[in-house]
């Protein structure tokens, strides 16, 4: 169960990080997650979802690697890609903001996905899984479970100010 928090934590941190930068230097008009505080939950849901469905292939599949790369390929860019969509159709439902739009992107459904987008959430679940993954597992191993733990209550905090006291 650590793993897993200390994955989601690391990638809300991460992806803030990432969209942050993206905002600075390409994209000024990029609206960074819905928390107050450094977390953009998405990534660390997508990252859960990437980790899950590695496992579960090479658990449950029987093939070659390129096999199995190519059925996590498929597999993420299909669940992402609707995390993607119902995540942005609930922003929009209950905060009425669009943080993302597509339409701009060619074969775009909506503006909350597109073709392209969903292809690279494939492809960097796979460069993920087979290149990154490795020295994150590293990374996490060094973390203290104590300062996962605090940052997983500061992550709650942002949730309760954001959605409460806000």
């Amino acid at each position: 169960m650590y793993y897993y928090l200390a994955n989601f934590l690391l990638f809300c941190i991460g992806g803030s990080l990432f969209e942050e930068t993206l905002k600075h230097t390409f994209l000024p008009r990029l609206k960074s997650g819905i928390l107050k505080g450094p977390f953009v939950p998405i990534y660390g849901i997508g990252i859960l979802i990437i980790l899950l469905v590695g496992k579960w292939i090479y658990e449950k599949m029987d093939a070659n690697k390129k096999t199995r790369y190519l059925v996590i390929f498929i597999t993420v860019s299909f669940l992402l890609t609707f995390l993607e969509w119902s995540g942005g159709m609930l922003i929009e439902l209950f905060f009425h903001k669009v943080m993302w739009n597509y339409e701009e992107i060619p074969l775009h459904i909506g503006h909350y996905i597109a073709v392209p987008i969903s292809l690279c959430w494939g492809l960097g679940a796979c460069i993920f899984l087979r290149w990154i993954k490795p020295w994150t597992d590293r990374c996490i191993k060094k973390i203290p479970k104590q300062l996962v733990y605090v940052v997983f209550f500061l992550f709650l905090l942002d949730i309760v100010y954001t959605f409460v006291l806000a």
